[in-house]
């Protein structure tokens, strides 16, 4: 997630801007959802975002991929002492949070799956 290093394309792994890859099993539900940021349809590209409660008007306009299982409460620590929230809009104003390393501990198309079948 977030820009490029000054002096780099800011463009996916891939080179160019990739198609949103929505399930519907996958919402933005609940605190640590993990889904693309976009300018609009097929326009994903490095940088996404991490909830802190529910956003079911971004369900089917970004793509749901992951949730934090983990270090939640250090997230929310950082940005409750660090970052100045815009009220208007309910977001941080500037953010620069660099994650250094990630887990993945469990597939969630897997687990909606699962879900699905009971």
């Amino acid at each position: 997630g977030g820009q490029a290093p000054e002096g780099q394309a800011d463009v996916s792994l891939w080179g160019k801007a990739f198609v949103d890859e929505f399930d519907d099993r996958l919402t933005h539900t609940g605190p640590g959802v993990v889904a693309m940021a976009n300018a609009g349809p097929t326009t994903n590209q490095r940088q996404f975002y991490i909830t802190f409660a529910t956003c079911s008007h971004l369900d089917r306009k970004h793509s749901v991929f992951g949730k934090v299982i983990r270090g939640m409460d250090q997230l929310k620590q950082h940005v409750e002492r660090d970052l100045v929230l815009d009220p208007k809009h309910h977001r941080p104003k500037h953010a620069r949070v660099v994650i250094a390393s990630t887990t993945i501990l469990e597939n969630p198309v897997q687990k909606a799956f699962e879900m699905e079948q009971e």
